[in-house]
């Protein structure tokens, strides 16, 4: 059943375009026909044509009827979200809840007017109002105390709310002293005696045009210390008293002595050299890793460099040796004719390179065989392995079997080349596919999202 499925989604695009075809009796588009053949060589253009138009179909019904399905989404939304009922009412939202804005249309005996115009959410009346105020102001001091135990003893922060949840009144907040409690709800507690201090704070409540107000006792106290946080503290007091006496000399003496015991002070420097030693050890790694990729990367640019030249040496050397050249005599004058464009040029061919090198070689009096073998060697691709191989195993036996064999590597290699070429542009089309499919969602997006705010408010 699932290898059925998968045949009926794969020809779906096939047979989509013969039911166009069949009933809507298209014509062939020659151009296109043409271009197919030039990029599927050797395959059913027929087919392929086929193919192509009926997936271009497909995807163009399959936009249009989500754009129809948004489009009726969209009407329909506008439809039930109306606002206006039995001809001239308008609903308030309640409280909270905030204020929307209708387009309306009025028209008399002088003419049709449109505007657009802002319905308030509803006001409270005196009664709830009144009936909030009093809940509000019962569970507003548990509302502020924050991580203190309660209002006779804050040691920490308070959290100074400006709005109470479910309850439409802004609050601003006075102290009666800055210094101990700022309006932001920060305690500063430094300084204080173990008896405590009293702090009056304010809570001042609006709504509307309509103001009251309520204090809230609150007592500070210094908040328990650890000894270590005791001992730091007594050493500072004792330098900022230091400091104070001899705060109009040039020198600043430090205290040699805390509670009658003697101090020894000891200036502690800031020394971050190791952390150069593990910079400089880490960067050296990195260098090393970065350089080892960079080689990876121009090794594997290298083959793909010998690779895409292979067919075009091939066919130079069948040329050659056609001409009445041995392969040595080839070997040579490919090597040179590539210097000398290299020397116009100035581009770098690895295929060539190795080439020159084996010229070298076989003009120095070093076997063919070796050097044929050598150079498939050093090139460390298949294709150059196997011709190395051919033309030492086949130096005895004249240019006319080699030329046969060469003739066969050659067609080999371009076929293989023509399906290299194929495969890097159907990976060009696969990474081009999921940006145009997020596109396609995000303009989906677009359209529906009005229709999924309408639904949202019914």
């Amino acid at each position: 059943m699932a290898v059925v499925r998968k045949s009926i989604i794969k020809n779906l695009p096939f047979n989509f375009y013969g039911w166009i075809h069949r009933y809507c009796r298209e014509k062939i588009d020659s151009e296109i026909e043409k271009q197919l053949a030039q990029l599927y060589p050797g395959e059913n253009v027929k087919r392929k044509y086929r193919e192509y138009q009926g997936k271009k179909y497909l995807i163009m019904m399959t936009v249009i009827v989500i754009g129809i399905a948004a489009a009726f989404c969209i009407h329909l939304s506008s439809r039930m979200q109306g606002r206006l009922a039995e001809g001239n009412h308008l609903y308030r939202n309640e409280w909270g809840e905030g204020s929307y804005f209708v387009t309306l249309s009025a028209q008399t005996n002088k003419g049709e007017t449109e505007l657009d115009y802002e319905v308030k959410e509803r006001v409270l009346s005196k009664e709830e109002t009144e009936i909030l105020k009093k809940q509000a102001l019962e569970i507003l001091p548990e509302a502020i105390i924050g991580n203190n135990e309660s209002l006779i003893k804050v040691k920490t922060d308070l959290d100074l709310i400006t709005r109470l949840e479910g309850y439409p009144f802004a609050i601003t907040w006075q102290s009666s002293n800055y210094e101990r409690i700022r309006t932001d709800g920060k305690v500063l507690t430094d300084g204080l005696g173990a008896e405590g201090e009293r702090v009056v704070l304010t809570a001042v409540f609006s709504y509307g045009e309509e103001r009251w107000s309520r204090d809230i006792d609150v007592t500070l106290f210094p908040e328990a210390l650890q000894p270590e946080q005791q001992y730091l503290n007594a050493v500072k007091q004792l330098l900022a008293d230091n400091d104070k006496l001899s705060e109009t000399s040039s020198e600043f003496v430090l205290p040699d002595k805390m509670n009658d015991e003697p101090i020894a002070w000891e200036e502690k420097k800031q020394d971050d050299s190791y952390m150069l030693v593990i910079s400089g050890i880490i960067g050296a790694a990195l260098i090393a890793w970065g350089m080892k990729r960079d080689l990876q990367q121009k090794n594997r640019l290298r083959n793909e460099d010998i690779i895409r030249f292979y067919p075009e040496f091939v066919c130079k050397l069948q040329l050659y040796m056609g001409a009445g050249l041995t392969a040595k005599n080839a070997f040579v004058k490919i090597g040179r004719d590539y210097q000398k464009d290299k020397g116009k040029t100035g581009k770098k061919i690895y295929l060539y390179e190795e080439v020159l090198v084996s010229g070298y070689q076989l003009m120095n009096g070093i076997p063919e065989d070796v050097v044929y073998r050598e150079w498939g060697k050093r090139c460390e691709e298949m294709h150059c392995r196997k011709l190395g191989f051919l033309l030492a195993s086949h130096l005895k036996r004249g240019n006319d079997k080699i030329l046969s064999l060469l003739s066969e590597e050659r067609d080999l290699s371009m076929e293989e080349r023509k399906g290299r070429a194929r495969r890097q542009g159907e990976e060009a089309g696969t990474k081009l596919l999921f940006p145009m499919i997020l596109m396609l969602i995000v303009v989906m997006f677009l359209v529906l999202l009005p229709a999924l705010n309408g639904f949202g408010s019914i």
